[in-house]
């Protein structure tokens, strides 16, 4: 076998790439911002610089951050600057310019190092997910020193120690980055093993997985992230699920065409050589995970840790000065002709009015680069400047110590520590995060809303369960108190723990009246009596009383297509679909007492008009 030349250069010509890096390293900071996850992860630092613990509310232990290892490094920031903003900030730009320099000093070649800063700058998801607040920054650290090592030894079957090591590292950016480092680990366990090596070192890898599930579990009491039970458990349809996630990849790469054009390129590249084949196997499992958890809400930010791994081994080919110096033009030109490009960002473009979303996908920056970025900064200015912050700052209105706020990181981190947040979004409450998601026609990743149980808030203001009205979630409520808030190793709170991992406190749930939660209910009697049409979401109407044979008439604006479900004693006995139609006459058949009107779609609109008449 042919000896494959190493990926570390000599020091000076790792000297003369140092302009690249820290040309790079500038645009980073001139889009730098902070979005309002980020300060979820801030006010659990804060809580634990105060003493409080590694909580978001005082006084329960739930995870709410899904990167310990991103979270320990905003933690010693944010003690040392005493500022949210500028830890996050500092944290995004530092991690990003060590990765830039094993990048582009340490692992391309000097004749693509040049094409592979271009495709960086001309990113705006690799340029914006470089600060933000999130744990990207460090996930791309994590996949270079990977790569590093991996180009540089592989080929000697001495790669796998430490590439298992890094692959377990990974787990604590995120739990889904290693997907990115499986296929290395995978080639290099097999370059070892074909060298007569032992491929126990798999074990170490494991070493930081098994480190911190053991934390988590002791003293959060959960093996995940109380942010994946409310995201990824809420049991929506597959198909759907699937659908968002293609949606997301399409709007993302529409928006950043940069992005898309040397992901797709980098992949097919990457895949034609052996050394580097499976650097593109693990941009393409993970970009099939992102399909199969039907995206993010925030545009681009999945993409950049895949873009990352193919443009690293894209960076190792051997190129001529001409084919460099166009692709460079073509990036060039592909990326200012491109909506809100990162070269182009300044005053005015931070101002200007932020795209809408599509499909519940967002440009995330253009949200909120007016109050959370450098360009937002003033002399004698605290950033963010947000009516969030605001909201916090001032407290609840009735002056209680429970407030019901679903975005809440600006909220949360300017809000009184005290103060207990409960969000709709499920991503700090464990509660909220096991009952269904409200039926969503056209579902939003990362912001599926729960219902509030009667009695709910409640119980949290005074510690009061029987406050709850609904039996089922009451013992819910009371084993999660222990869980969260009772003595670490008592014998109860084990039994509790136990319970909640096998699903046996979920089941008595009602979850066709959590999801339907805000369905509009009216009486039979009431029909005829009404002038003005009800207005109804996606739980639809649900008329209550009817008369044998009686017969109705709906009218829907817009019209669109509806579920009629039949109810008997309040459960569903048959079912039709009805296409959209102005008028819509319906007859209860012998033992009907009811109707559930379900509308199939919405019309891109948030509510329905519907009219019932006799």
């Amino acid at each position: 076998m042919a000896a494959v030349p190493s990926s570390r250069p000599r020091s000076g010509a790792a000297l003369a790439r140092w302009p690249w890096v820290v040309l790079v390293t500038l645009v980073v900071i001139q889009n730098a911002w902070v979005c309002d996850d980020a300060f979820i992860t801030l006010r659990v630092a804060d809580h634990a610089w105060a003493g409080r613990g590694l909580v978001f509310n005082e006084g329960w232990r739930v995870q709410v951050y899904t990167h310990p290892a991103w979270l320990a490094v905003l933690a010693v920031v944010y003690g040392g600057l005493g500022s949210g903003f500028l830890a996050a900030v500092a944290c995004g730009v530092v991690t990003s310019a060590a990765a830039l320099w094993l990048g582009l000093a340490r692992i391309a070649r000097a004749g693509a190092v040049g094409l592979a800063a271009v495709a960086l700058l001309g990113s705006r998801a690799f340029v914006d997910y470089s600060t933000s607040g999130l744990e990207n920054p460090l996930t791309h650290l994590v996949v270079a020193m990977a790569v590093w090592v991996y180009l540089g030894e592989v080929h000697r079957g001495r790669a796998f120690v430490r590439i298992a090591v890094l692959t377990g590292l990974a787990f604590l950016c995120r739990p889904d980055a290693p997907l990115l480092l499986v296929p290395l680990s995978l080639a290099a366990g097999w370059q070892a093993r074909r060298r007569g090596g032992s491929v126990r070192a798999l074990g170490l890898g494991m070493l930081p997985v098994l480190a911190w599930e053991s934390f988590s579990l002791v003293y959060y009491g959960a093996l995940v992230p109380n942010t994946a039970l409310a995201k990824l458990g809420a049991g929506l349809p597959a198909g759907d699920v699937w659908i968002q996630g293609g949606r997301y990849l399409i709007e993302s790469a529409t928006g950043d065409p940069v992005t898309a054009v040397v992901l797709t390129g980098g992949i097919l590249g990457c895949g034609l050589r052996r050394l580097t084949r499976p650097l593109a196997a693990g941009a393409v499992l993970y970009l099939l995970y992102v399909l199969s958890i039907g995206g993010d809400f925030m545009a681009g930010r999945f993409l950049t840790a895949p873009l990352w791994l193919v443009v690293l081994g894209c960076s190792r080919w051997r190129m001529r000065p001409r084919g460099s110096r166009l692709g460079c033009i073509g990036l060039l030109v592909l990326g200012l002709l491109g909506p809100r490009s990162p070269l182009a960002t300044g005053p005015a473009s931070v101002h200007a009015e932020p795209p809408r979303p599509r499909h519940g996908i967002a440009d995330e920056r253009a949200h909120y680069a007016a109050a959370a970025s450098l360009w937002a900064w003033a002399p004698g200015t605290s950033l963010p400047r947000h009516r969030w912050r605001e909201l916090g700052e001032a407290g609840p209105d009735d002056g209680s110590r429970v407030a019901v706020f679903s975005t809440m990181g600006y909220y949360g981190f300017f809000a009184d520590p005290s103060i207990h947040v409960v969000d709709g979004f499920a991503l700090g409450d464990p509660l909220l995060a096991r009952l269904p998601t409200l039926r969503r026609i056209h579902f939003r990743p990362g912001h599926l809303s729960r219902p509030l149980p009667e009695g709910y808030v409640d119980a949290l203001r005074s510690g009061d369960a029987s406050s709850i009205e609904d039996p089922a979630v009451r013992e819910l409520f009371e084993a999660l108190r222990l869980v969260h808030r009772g003595p670490l190793w008592s014998r109860e709170r084990w039994a509790a723990i136990a319970a909640l991992h096998t699903g046996a406190l979920t089941e008595a749930i009602d979850r066709e009246h959590y999801a339907f939660f805000e369905v509009v209910r009216l009486r039979a009697r009431r029909v005829g009596r009404r002038t003005k049409p009800l207005r109804i979401r996606d739980a639809g109407l649900r008329i209550e009383g009817l008369d044998a044979a009686q017969t109705l008439e709906l009218g829907l604006e817009p019209p669109v297509d509806v579920e009629l479900r039949w109810l008997a004693g309040g459960e569903t006995v048959s079912t039709e679909v009805r296409a959209a139609a102005e008028r819509m006459p319906v007859t209860a058949a012998p033992g009907i007492d009811g109707l559930h009107v379900v509308p199939l779609d919405m019309a891109g609109r948030r509510s329905l008009s519907i009219a019932v008449r006799r």
